[in-house]
């Protein structure tokens, strides 16, 4: 896995005339100062530089108008990005300029997903198939201030993705769904887009054919009479092998109407079957004593917590089945619909053969027969083509269903509940560690499960939530592990027990290898490998002192670009 070291940051202000320099360690970073002194604004400053706009940004802040320009290392090579309000610049160690954007989503994203390989792509609200925009693939590396109760939500602009992004972008950090299942996905999305455009050429040349064959069908214009009984031959063999697939579509559409009311059985008895489960269970519920007695038989039977566990985990599994039935419905209807269509274009090419065949040889003129000659040539030209055409889409087919067999591989449901079965012992463990006792098992059944809690604990209760994802991306991802962020831990004004707690979990249970970069007005004398960072002069994170310096450096790298 890559590793993303923050090294340092530049801020510069031509409004304030004012700048600073912040330089990181490479594992623990310490932003400690009172209220209004600017760690927020230096927080918030990191991510921003690389395209990802936090959630709220103070509008004095942005009065500034502050340009930065952030160094990083990715498995020790030197990058730095320089941003000014829109535009982005990008350096390597010999601060050659790599890139230029004005565009994050079509520009700046795009060039960020291959330097640190998340080749993940999804759908935006226009159903395009995009690589998510950087505010996307840090979301689980930062937490601000103002979105601790929200999580996975501190940037802004988070809507332009579509349907259930959340558990696909957390899959994919996780690793259910490695780098090489969304690589695969991304690479069958080209293929059929290839297919669509050979089908769009595959309809243009059968539509040439279909009026070469009809006005050559119409006339007969070939005054050999061999080649008259050869073309004949032709159409009737044509005719035969329509005919044979006629049937076979036939009895496919009959078998998947069986298959579809067969699955619909299934439906709705799955569906009775958990409307009693439900009842059953509400009625063990409603029942206190250990034992019922049956009003039917006399017999009694035992209510405890294993029977009434019992019938909620047949339910679940019904619940399942019901899932995977409905989508083998979906699935069937798709089918059936697909084999229609081939029933109907195939019904078109027999009824057209036919009409050819019923045609008569009429008065034969020498221009006829030249005429039809060229047009023989050209059917044969347009023959080629199609073939090639036919056989390429072979080829893309073939490669389709390699590259579904391998994302098939990775959706393996052993690897799955591999990688949730750790993180739910992370958050057991975790919560344990920071004092949380009302967060159910339930509520962090899977990684996409909702973590809910109230009071003084919900904080510490999204804390663990945030760890343990990060000790599962940082175990199983196969991208880029990035910084951690984390500003202003101490919400609800913990108590003092409590507050020891999160900073002893902070700095213990950080992932190993990982650069953390914490914001808090104070730490106490706790000790930690790593830097303090102080800020003291309120309404003022910029210095005079550090702004020839500053200006002159981002002068020169944009007097660098092209």
């Amino acid at each position: 896995m890559q590793r993303l070291i923050f090294k340092e940051i530049k801020i510069l202000s031509r409004n304030e005339q004012r700048a600073r320099i912040i330089k990181f360690h490479p594992k623990m970073n310490l932003i400690k100062g009172e209220n209004h002194v600017g760690k927020s604004s230096l927080i918030k400053s990191i991510y921003y530089t690389l395209g990802a706009t936090p959630n709220v940004m103070h509008p004095k802040w942005i009065g500034t108008e502050p340009i930065c320009l952030l160094t990083f290392t990715i498995d020790d090579v030197e990058y730095s990005i320089l941003r000014r309000k829109s535009f982005f610049a990008i350096y390597n160690s010999s601060r050659e300029c790599i890139g230029t954007f004005d565009k994050i989503t079509d520009g700046l994203g795009p060039f960020l997903s291959n330097l640190l390989k998340y080749n993940i792509e999804l759908p935006n609200k226009e159903n395009r198939l995009i690589t998510p925009p950087p505010a996307y693939f840090f979301l689980p590396f930062y937490l601000d201030q103002d979105s601790w109760y929200n999580p996975l939500s501190s940037f802004a602009r988070l809507t332009q993705l579509k349907g259930q992004w959340k558990a696909s972008m957390l899959h994919f950090h996780t690793g259910i769904k490695p780098n090489e299942y969304y690589q695969a996905k991304g690479q069958i999305e080209i293929i059929k887009d290839s297919n669509r455009q050979l089908e769009s050429q595959m309809k243009v040349s059968k539509n040439v054919m279909s009026k070469l064959n009809e006005q050559m069908g119409l006339m007969i214009l070939d005054a050999d009479l061999d080649n008259f009984k050869k073309e004949i031959a032709e159409l009737l063999e044509q005719y035969e092998q329509l005919k044979v697939k006629g049937d076979v579509l036939k009895r496919n559409i009959v078998d998947l109407n069986n298959e579809k009311i067969h699955l619909q059985k299934h439906v709705r008895l799955l569906e009775k079957s958990i409307d009693e489960l439900k009842e059953d269970y509400n009625y063990a519920l409603s029942i206190p004593d250990e034992e019922i007695d049956c009003p039917t038989c006399g017999a009694v039977y035992s209510n405890s917590f294993v029977e009434r566990f019992s019938i909620a985990r047949d339910e679940d599994r019904c619940h399942d089945l019901l899932e995977e039935s409905k989508m083998g419905l979906r699935e069937l209807e798709t089918k059936i619909k697909k084999q229609y269509e081939l029933y109907e274009e195939h019904a078109v090419e027999s009824n057209r053969i036919l009409n050819l065949l019923d045609s008569k040889q009429g008065e034969v003129h020498l221009k006829d027969i030249i005429r039809n000659e060229g047009k023989k040539d050209l059917k044969t030209i347009v023959e080629g083509e199609l073939d090639v055409l036919r056989n390429q889409m072979a080829v893309n087919e073939v490669e389709i269903n390699e590259l579904k067999n391998e994302m098939k591989s990775y959706e393996d449901r052993k690897h799955k509940s591999k990688i949730e079965k750790f993180y739910r012992e992370l958050m057991r463990d975790y919560l344990d560690d920071l004092g949380v006792e009302t967060v159910p098992e339930k509520s962090y059944k899977t990684i996409t499960s909702k973590i809910a809690d109230t009071g003084s604990g919900a904080p510490r209760a999204y804390l663990a939530y945030y760890y343990s994802l990060l000790g599962v991306i940082n175990k199983y991802s196969t991208s880029t592990f990035c910084p951690i962020i984390l500003d202003s831990p101490n919400q609800q004004e913990q108590d003092k027990k409590h507050w020891e707690m999160i900073k002893d979990f902070i700095i213990e249970k950080q992932p190993l290898g990982s650069q953390l970069i914490l914001g808090t007005v104070e730490f106490g004398d706790r000790q930690f490998h790593g830097k303090t960072i102080e800020l003291k002069e309120k309404y003022h994170l910029l210095q005079k002192d550090d702004y020839e310096e500053v200006s002159h450096e981002i002068n020169t790298l944009l007097g660098l670009i092209s």
